[in-house]
């Protein structure tokens, strides 16, 4: 997904018995909306992995939202050196504001097709004030050897607009599983401008191909 990809569906923020009184969370407002998207890029990057093979992929998107609840759809071809050829994604959540803090906390479920046993679903929660958001993905089920909580990444992003419609993103993410012996970590800095985005990516310890050159790719989106 071009906003930042899957990472789009965790949005800057976090549950709202983390923020104290209820009373203090400001609901989004109750206007419902329908909206698309497409995006292209030369490298798809999940975590710090790619999931193309260093390829090319063109995703789209539907989301809906009413109130403060979102529910969407998301599809991508992908290359895993197999059969697997596509992923398609489900997911809902609530999202909303207290002061100026946001939060955010959802269901997504990963799926894909052509492979064998590669699904997976997660719950996130997602904390966001002063540019900064914190999100912490618990693995929920998956078709492969992996229970409840086997897995689980923490990622903390830093959005910096700047003038002229450009935008700099810094990311740190941590991904921890129990059927690997060290945590994979990612880090990485995006430059966007307008719907256009160029990423550089960086991951240690990568968990599958052993693959732990620097990703640089560039992106583009169109919403509708």
């Amino acid at each position: 997904m071009l906003i930042s990809f899957k990472d789009h569906l965790v949005k800057t923020t976090a549950i709202g018995l983390l923020l104290g009184s209820a009373s203090l969370v400001t609901p989004a407002k109750a206007e419902s909306s329908l909206e698309g998207n497409i995006g292209f890029t030369n490298n798809y990057v999940w975590r710090g992995m790619t999931q193309t093979d260093d390829q090319a992929a063109i995703s789209g998107g539907l989301d809906f939202s009413a109130g403060g609840f979102y529910a969407g759809t998301w599809a991508s071809n992908v290359d895993f050196a197999d059969d697997t050829n596509s992923e398609q994604d489900v997911y809902f959540g609530y999202a909303g504001d207290a002061g100026d803090v946001s939060y955010d906390v959802g269901y997504i479920a990963y799926m894909y097709s052509g492979g064998d046993d590669l699904d997976f679903s997660e719950i996130y929660v997602s904390l966001g004030a002063a540019g900064f958001s914190l999100t912490y993905s618990y693995l929920v089920d998956a078709d492969y050897d992996a229970d409840s909580g086997d897995e689980t990444y923490l990622a903390l992003d830093y959005e910096l607009p700047l003038s002229g419609d450009f935008g700099v993103s810094l990311h740190y993410g941590i991904y921890d599983k129990d059927s690997e012996a060290d945590e994979q970590t990612d880090f990485g800095m995006t430059i966007s401008k307008d719907d256009f985005s160029l990423t550089f990516s960086q991951v240690d310890d990568e968990f599958f191909a052993n693959d732990e050159d620097m990703k640089i790719f560039v992106s583009y989106g169109i919403g509708f």
